[in-house]
């Protein structure tokens, strides 16, 4: 008896007082458990203290009981729509046949209506109310039908007998029920709510976190990309000096060998040990300049923009024969080709290189193709352009055209440009930008295609030093 004591107290204040998750059904229940004990209770001690035996109601209250028992058990089985459905009958039931047997104007059966229509709409939803209430409004005409033409009369001597203390604990039990029950939904209504702040709270954090993550991701990402990139145009920077260099040293040994043929057969044999030895000291000199531009690549220098134009231009002719491409340059009147500027004669180069080649793969699929070539001078700066008669670039590609792995070309690595760009800047303090695209005409023949601009500042005039002169 102690044990079950103990656990009724346990499971009372679990309900009561811990953070549950009980559902509204259960809570209903529960209560509805406990006031139908105690009116059930105070209803047959009234019988037996007026010596008049069990009346109807109290039979009531025992049958109410026990529905009410075998709806908890419903929802401990997890049938809770089957338990919602039967609580609603039963509160519906309890309400019609107190005001049956009572009258329409029985208090008790108009409160329990009331709460018929408050746990529908908490239970079933707002869509169920409405047919609840329709059944509710049928079944009071059907009872005042009845009523009206004799099929039964109810019992009202309790209208006209004076009210006792017994009365008013029966309507305070009955308010209190139906308070603990929408405390306890308030409960469990506060208490869901809680935990969606919590998780909307642990939401937002974990969304800052990834966002801080994402941005340090990215930032590794880029710097990783410029890396990559610096590291390819150093490959390149490094094959395209040696092939330039092994171009001039095969010139030298060339007139080297010849020399060497004129010493075997000729009786100026002085002569041509002089030769021979002007030969060495040049390859000499080579092998020392080019270990110096490695070793002071970053290093500014006086250039000849022009001069580095044309020998690109000669040194890439060869690609645009082999693709039948037109390579045109066209030098304006106010260009002074001997106008100097500062930076890295090879970042030029690379860049004129990357310009030159990529307008070459633009239009050499066409008809006509052609790429011009063209520098000019103002004021203060030289101004190069490259232009093509190609299809010019594609909408979708303009907003990342100079962004690293952003190409044009299906089988294009995306790092040109950007690395066209990024040394224009770092080693000619200059600009880089797309000047103008292209557009298809109807016939698809006269196509006007991209045109880059490159603006290298002026050299500020200063006395040459004996080196530049």
């Amino acid at each position: 008896m102690t044990k079950r004591s103990t656990s009724t107290g346990i499971s009372l204040k679990r309900l009561l007082f811990s953070n549950t998750k009980h559902s509204m059904g259960q809570n209903v229940t529960t209560t509805s458990i406990v006031v139908a004990t105690i009116l059930t209770a105070i209803l047959i001690f009234n019988d037996f203290s007026a010596g008049t035996g069990l009346h109807t109601r109290a039979y009531i209250g025992i049958t109410s009981l026990l529905c009410l028992l075998l709806i908890s058990l419903l929802i401990l089985k997890k049938h809770e729509t089957l338990a919602h459905w039967l609580l609603i009958i039963f509160f519906s039931a309890i309400a019609l046949v107190a005001l049956y047997l009572w009258g329409i104007n029985a208090t008790p059966g108009l409160i329990t209506i009331g709460f018929v229509v408050i746990l529908t709409g908490a239970l079933l939803g707002t869509k169920r109310m409405l047919i609840i209430v329709l059944s509710l409004c049928i079944g009071l005409i059907l009872i005042q039908l009845i009523h009206h033409y004799g099929f039964y009369q109810p019992d009202i001597e309790h209208l006209t007998q004076q009210t006792s203390f017994l009365d008013v604990l029966a309507y305070i039990t009955v308010i209190m029920s139906f308070s603990l029950t929408a405390w306890l939904s308030m409960r469990r209504s506060e208490y869901a709510l809680r935990r969606a702040r919590k998780a909307e709270k642990k939401l937002r954090t974990q969304k800052e976190v990834l966002k801080l993550q994402l941005a340090q991701e990215s930032a590794k990402l880029r710097t990783n990309q410029l890396k990559e990139v610096q590291q390819l145009y150093s490959f390149a920077t490094l094959g395209q000096n040696t092939a330039a260099t092994l171009h001039e040293l095969s010139n030298h040994l060339t007139i080297l060998g010849m020399d060497i043929e004129g010493l075997q057969g000729s009786k100026k044999i002085s002569e041509a040990l002089a030769e021979t030895q002007e030969s060495f000291a040049q390859i000499t000199a080579m092998v020392k300049t080019v270990r110096r531009q490695l070793d002071t690549y970053n290093s500014e220098q006086s250039i000849r923009p022009y001069s580095i134009l044309k020998s690109t231009l000669n040194d890439i002719q060869i690609q645009f024969d082999a693709r039948h491409t037109l390579l045109t340059c066209v030098v304006d009147q106010s260009l002074d080709k001997k106008i100097k500027a500062r930076g890295d004669p090879l970042a030029l180069r690379h860049i004129l290189s990357i310009l030159l080649k990529n307008g070459l793969e633009a239009c050499s699929d066409f008809p006509e193709a052609q790429v011009c070539a063209r520098i000019s001078q103002t004021k203060a700066l030289i101004r190069i352009t490259i232009s093509d008669n190609g299809i010019g670039i594609a909408p979708e590609i303009l907003p990342n055209l100079f962004s690293p792995l952003a190409s044009t070309k299906p089988s294009g690595l995306g790092a040109g440009l950007f690395i066209a760009r990024n040394l224009a800047k770092t080693q000619l303090q200059s600009n880089l930008r797309l000047h103008s695209n292209g557009v298809i005409d109807e016939k698809r023949h006269h196509l006007r295609g991209a045109t880059f601009t490159l603006e290298i500042p002026i050299k500020s005039r200063r006395a040459p030093t004996p080196r530049e002169s």
